[in-house]
């Protein structure tokens, strides 16, 4: 099955934002820990107020909600600088891209560069609300849009194809 399309910014940027909220939970949880061991740690007076845990819960608060706001305005400034980094990129990946799915592989060809993976190297094949991802490595992905599919038939055939010739590969 062969499907043509051109890649967009927006394409790459949903991509590495898909990326990047899956690895939202361990920036939560650092989060958290951050909040309970440093006002813990720094503004007791000794061991046996660390001991009893007496130390002031609006302390503890304050220091939470400043943290919670650094941490926001880090995560706004690293999606923008994402943004910025993905629209410096070389051009030559907003292109038209044409992928084709066979029994033994996926390939990829544009004007610049070709590229083939067999499915038992595919780590997964996954779908997001505009895109199907195949999966090369946990970072990297064929980005397909849902837009390049005349109907959402083609488009959902397009995806069920490529899981079953993941699934149905022998690994390496």
């Amino acid at each position: 099955m062969n499907i043509v399309y051109t890649l967009q910014p927006e394409d790459l940027f949903a991509f590495y934002k898909q990326r990047l909220q899956s690895t939202a939970w361990m920036f939560k949880f650092c989060l958290v820990l951050i909040a309970v061991a440093v006002p813990a740690l720094l503004f007791l007076d000794d061991y046996s107020k660390l001991r009893n845990m007496q130390f002031s819960v609006t302390f503890a608060l304050v220091s939470f909600l400043i943290l919670s706001i650094v941490a926001w305005a880090a995560w706004v400034m690293m999606k923008r600088l994402m943004k910025r980094a993905i629209l410096r990129q070389s051009q030559d990946k907003f292109c038209v891209h044409r992928v084709t799915l066979t029994d033994t592989e996926v390939s990829s060809a544009t004007d610049h560069s070709q590229s083939r993976s067999l499915w038992s190297a595919i780590y997964k094949v996954d779908e997001m609300k505009d895109h199907i991802l195949i999966y090369t490595s946990p970072g990297a992905a064929y980005i397909i849009p849902k837009r390049a599919f005349a109907t959402p038939d083609q488009m959902r055939e397009f995806y069920q194809m490529a899981v079953a010739l993941q699934k149905s590969a022998k690994k390496v």
